[in-house]
């Protein structure tokens, strides 16, 4: 069997204080309204492909004076925006520059546009941190983001921040790491985003692919409240399951993003 040329870590971070309040609060009011919904709606029991958000949104339209399905639905971006926006996940790509090859290009794949000019904007007031940033994603027009892919290419140790447009059929040339800040329920878009980065580079190193995930949440592959997507199951059929905690294992981190692990 040909090894793969990529590998593959899953890095915990621990959400602030505030978050995690903020976290454990939504998460008890999307319970509660959970099983008063499910009660109420035989199909949210057993949505169609797992799409949960999906039916709730159909419902909605069905029943527009249901306040239960709005208010689930607004605890539940809440709480992805609580997740997205983690202050350790945003301090971590930001400690990035420090900690790659200077010539190893990055690309981080989020859930949502918004979320993407979010951290574009956290980004811009930490330059010169970081190295040059572009983005890329359907709000842009077609010449902003051949712009964007074509000074990617062409700048060393560039980053590209990016929702959905590069999830599938554009080839991103000599891009060695990915970052998954946040993630689609969708296993196989999922498995396709990894896929946007896996191009062996000149020193031979393979691939590093790092999904962040949040201690104590949905995310964490480790804990309770993991998800039922099978999404860690799905990455781990593509790349070696490892697992470390962010900061606790900062120099096993750092020696796997400086492609330290990752000689053949």
């Amino acid at each position: 069997m040909t090894e793969p040329f990529y590998c593959r870590l899953t890095v915990l971070v621990r959400l602030s204080a505030d978050e995690q309040g903020m976290y454990i609060c939504l998460s008890d009011t999307i319970s509660t309204l959970r099983m008063v919904l499910e009660q109420r709606y035989y199909s949210l029991r057993r949505p169609p492909g797992g799409k949960y958000i999906a039916e709730l949104n159909r419902l909605r339209l069905i029943h527009p004076d249901d306040s239960d399905i709005e208010r689930m639905l607004k605890a539940m971006r809440q709480r992805m925006r609580v997740l997205h926006l983690a202050h350790t996940k945003i301090d971590f790509i930001d400690r990035l520059a420090s900690y790659l090859p200077a010539s190893d290009k990055t690309i981080v794949f989020h859930e949502q546009v918004r979320y993407v000019e979010e951290v574009r904007d956290i980004f811009a007031k930490l330059a010169p941190r970081l190295r040059a940033v572009f983005t890329h994603h359907s709000h842009l027009t077609e010449s902003a983001r051949a712009n964007a892919l074509s000074r990617f290419r062409a700048e060393l140790g560039a980053l590209m921040l990016t929702a959905h447009t590069l999830d599938e059929g554009l080839d991103v040339a000599d891009a060695s790491v990915a970052i998954l800040l946040a993630s689609s329920g969708s296993g196989r878009q999922k498995i396709q985003r990894i896929g946007r980065v896996l191009r062996p580079t000149s020193d031979k190193a393979r691939a590093r692919i790092v999904i962040l995930a949040a201690r104590d949440t949905i995310e964490d592959p480790l804990g309770l409240h993991r998800r039922t997507d099978k999404f860690f199951d799905a990455v781990a059929e593509v790349g070696e399951p490892a697992i470390l905690e962010w900061p606790e294992n900062e120099r096993e981190v750092i020696s796997f993003l400086a492609g330290k692990d990752a000689q053949r």
